[in-house]
């Protein structure tokens, strides 16, 4: 059975970065300049910030919006318009000042993505 995991140095191997000159001073090496630096870098913050392609898309006659080679559904209301689509690694959002609709992000190529309805009580 076939496996991936990380490879770990063999014993007596040192890694790389602590054996490889630094570029700006011959007498440190990559990790002990790393080491000297870290005092001062920054933390991380604590909500990571969101990271989405933000792209200006133009629907045609049918309600659809080509986006990443895929069509995603909008309301027929918004047809023969300029719309907005956020899309994150996970989820497409297409908007014209408020969201119009929500779809999981597909990394297909030529699918068609619809909005599937919601039963009202």
């Amino acid at each position: 059975m076939w496996t991936i995991s990380t490879p770990r140095p063999r014993s007596g191997v040192r890694q790389r970065h602590q054996i490889d000159p630094w570029p700006e001073g011959a007498q440190l090496t990559v990790g002990a300049a790393f080491d000297n630096e870290r005092p001062s870098l920054m933390a991380m913050p604590p909500n990571p910030y969101p990271l989405e392609e933000r792209v200006e898309v133009h629907s045609g006659k049918t309600p659809y919006v080509r986006f990443d080679l895929n069509d995603y559904s909008i309301p027929h209301t918004h047809v023969r318009r300029s719309l907005t689509v956020l899309a994150s690694a996970h989820r497409v959002r297409i908007l014209d000042g408020a969201v119009l609709a929500e779809h999981a992000r597909s990394y297909d190529k030529g699918a068609q993505m619809e909005v599937q309805p919601t039963s009202k009580p």
